[in-house]
């Protein structure tokens, strides 16, 4: 089904300027802070990933979490203009960037003008949207795909396109799935939106006509065919959903957090519990006594949007959050792992629940209730960016993912002497860290050395997708702290130990665990320890025999 609006906006100049001038101003202010944030564990791998040959890559992402796409391009960027801190995370910057001026540009076409200034302000200020923007990861081009499918999708629906922009859809929706599996929640979303848009019912009937006659269905054939060299890894990947310690089992009230954490990037497990069931309270017990005024207010909309575009686009936003996301989070909460989770929202719902609160203050609250929503927003954004930026590492609700890594400062310290350092890293994340810092930044001129050391089953090389990685590069060796007592002369460099957190130093005699008899700590360097948190505080350890 095809609608035809009253409302029709074209583009001009003005508001293409304008667009890209907000572009622009969102990659000012990331790159303002990628040059003071430092790269964690998962930035590292993809650092590593990308000094090898294009086979290579391919074989070692479908053996990881992630497809291979981001990592061509970046691999491509880095050999032009190198591999260093700010020239990588340029390259995500700068597609979220462009996602950014998309985005205005959908809400001028199919909303107004008011709600495209707010789609902007919501974009650049945002931490979460700034934080997938500064990633040395795929989100950025993920993201900006996800925009383009959606810019697409409507041009089609809207009657403003020819059917060159279904191919257009076919060949984005290819490169989202090449880029993160998760985009496929974003396609089931509008898939069903289009079913229910033609059906109105859920039956057999209904599906054998919507697979035989829908646009959508023929869209996705053609994607289907240009993911067919992938096709396999996905379906292996997808069978039982990847999952792990990094992704928190959600609860039935967690949909209603999500606008917080897009907002202030502060997740809700972070949170530690209690203050995040308030949140969720509040906002289920609005929604409760609310529910027959919701009911007659969706009514109007859904009246209205057959006839004017605004209504319709909006009605759509609004519909594809909570398809998709309900989805992903029935996924989480019936199997054994998690797919509900911040970064991979990112891929499905983020851009639907930016409409979605912008069409609100733009163009559907009356005053009053539009300057309230204003305030919240606003406050919501302002305390994100604050402990984003300004607080991420003080144990203040647990720390987060935006400034907690501090390798590079720990390197600097141990780097005071001349003299050639040792490094003996107790973990593989920490050590793709290191290597970056010690190969491509600080120690060029210096004969520093990085070992991964650890019992036998922590070096097996066929463990994680990580280890194949530092196998592969050769450049890295590994073995047990046994060998490593025997192995380093101690007058030839300072000997340092890299873990997380507090070392062990014991008076036993376990393998793998560094003990007192075996050296005595001279020195400690670490970032300042009011800023750690348990979990990210990495210290370096200089001993001597």
């Amino acid at each position: 089904m095809r609608i035809k609006a009253q409302i029709h906006r074209n583009i001009d100049l003005k508001v293409l300027a304008s667009s890209l001038l907000a572009g622009v101003g969102y990659f000012l202010v990331g790159f303002y802070w990628a040059s003071r944030i430092q790269i964690w564990g998962d930035e590292a791998f993809t650092i590593q990933l990308i000094k090898l040959d294009f086979t290579k890559i391919s074989q070692l992402t479908a053996a990881d979490v992630h497809p291979p796409l981001y990592y061509y391009l970046l691999r491509l960027w880095s050999e032009i203009f190198g591999k260093s801190e700010l020239v990588l995370r340029s390259l995500g910057l700068g597609l979220m960037a462009i996602a950014v001026s998309l985005m205005i540009l959908i809400a001028y076409k199919y909303f107004s003008n008011q709600v495209a200034r707010i789609v902007g302000l919501i974009m650049i200020l945002s931490p979460f949207a700034m934080r997938l923007g500064l990633e040395i990861r795929m989100y950025g081009l993920a993201f900006l795909i996800v925009c383009l499918i959606v810019w697409f999708y409507l041009s089609y629906k809207t009657g403003n396109s020819s059917r060159l922009s279904l191919l257009a859809m076919a060949v984005f929706s290819a490169l989202a799935m090449y880029t993160h599996y998760y985009s496929a929640f974003l396609l089931i979303g509008i898939g069903m939106i289009e079913y229910w848009d033609q059906n109105q019912e859920i039956s057999l009937r209904g599906i054998r006509s919507f697979m035989t006659s829908s646009w959508f269905v023929r869209m996705g054939a053609m994607a289907v065919i240009l993911y067919l060299p992938w096709i396999g890894v996905f379906i292996s990947k997808t069978v039982g959903f990847n999952g792990g310690f990094w992704v928190p089992k959600p609860n039935l009230l967690s949909l209603l957090y999500v606008p917080v954490l897009f907002l202030s990037n502060i997740e809700e497990y972070i949170l530690g519990g209690l203050p995040a069931l308030i949140v969720m309270l509040i906002l289920a017990i609005l929604i409760i006594f609310n529910f027959q005024r919701l009911v007659d207010f969706y009514q109007v909309v859904t009246k209205r949007a057959r006839k004017e575009r605004f209504y319709y686009v909006w009605r759509f936003f609004i519909r594809l959050y909570l398809v998709s996301g309900i989805i992903m989070l029935l996924i989480s909460l019936v199997f054994n792992t998690s797919v509900f989770y911040g970064r991979y929202l990112s891929v499905s719902i983020f851009i639907a629940f930016v409409f979605v609160l912008a069409g609100l203050i733009g163009g559907i609250l009356p005053a009053k209730a539009r300057t309230i929503l204003i305030v919240l927003t606003v406050v919501v954004l302002v305390i994100g960016n604050v402990y984003s930026f300004c607080y991420g590492n003080t144990r203040l609700l647990s720390g987060n993912w935006v400034t907690v890594f501090q390798g590079k400062s720990v390197l600097e310290c141990t780097q005071n002497s001349s003299k050639g350092n040792i490094y003996l890293v107790d973990a593989d994340d920490i050590l793709l860290e290191y290597n970056y810092y010690l190969r491509d930044i600080l120690s060029k001129d210096r004969d520093d050395q990085i070992y991964l050391v650890g019992d036998s089953d922590q070096i097996d090389i066929n463990a994680s997708t990580w280890k194949r990685v530092i196998d592969a590069s050769h450049e890295l060796e590994y073995f047990s702290f046994a060998e490593a007592v025997e192995r380093f002369d101690f007058a030839k460099g300072n000997v340092w130990y890299i873990t997380m957190g507090d070392a062990v130093f014991g008076d036993g005699d376990q393998r793998g665990q560094v003990t007192s008899h075996d050296y005595q700590v001279t020195q400690v360097c670490q970032p300042d320890a009011r800023l750690l948190t348990s979990y990210d505080a990495a210290r370096a350890y200089l001993l001597v025999p």
